[in-house]
């Protein structure tokens, strides 16, 4: 079992759509200062944007796009590193506007030296969300934590649109810890 961030469990959290999707992957976490072999702790940031007509009140579903910078301590560093997670072919499905999932298996996450693909699938309640991912594959580097599974939390702000008119933009902040 990994590390966790000592608000892991309530910070709800890549990678989003209006209030009630967002990848970019709870509120912000605490990073432990030296993960455990094999685990990883990161914090992320970013916009995720929602292709027209957005989250609505009630109901619906659409597409999403999430990119933005990470910053991950990890039992192969001395220190954190930077990088940057990509989540172009997002998915939502909206219940009421903040409460839904979303869903990208096509996610890119750049960190130190390496770069990697990954799936996630978050649920929100009131723009807090909670899921799961996969480090998929190595695409460069040393590939150190192919095929980890990971726990990520996400918080999500309406920064374009409303959940009457439909929500076009999220600010997300997350939390991602291996399992």
């Amino acid at each position: 079992m990994g590390l966790r961030p000592r608000s892991f469990k309530r910070a709800s959290s890549i990678f989003i759509a209006g209030t009630t999707l967002a990848f970019g992957l709870g509120a912000f976490a605490p990073v432990a200062a030296h993960a455990a072999p094999g685990d990883f702790d990161c914090q992320y940031s970013g916009t995720a944007t929602i292709a027209p007509p957005g989250v609505q009140g009630v109901g619906g579903s659409g597409d999403y796009q999430f990119k933005g910078p990470i910053t991950c301590n990890t039992s192969t560093t001395t220190g954190p590193v930077s990088g940057t997670i990509d989540s172009p072919t997002g998915v939502f499905s909206n219940t009421v506007c903040g409460t839904g999932s979303a869903t990208d298996n096509n996610v890119t996450v750049s960190v130190g030296n390496s770069t990697y693909t990954a799936s996630y699938n978050i649920t929100f309640v009131a723009a807090q969300g909670e899921g799961t991912g996969t480090l998929t594959g190595v695409v460069s580097g040393p590939g150190t934590y192919n095929g980890d599974s990971f726990r990520v939390t996400a918080s999500i702000v309406p920064t374009g649109g409303n959940c009457l008119n439909g929500v076009t933009a999220f600010t997300v902040a997350g939390a991602v810890a291996s399992e």
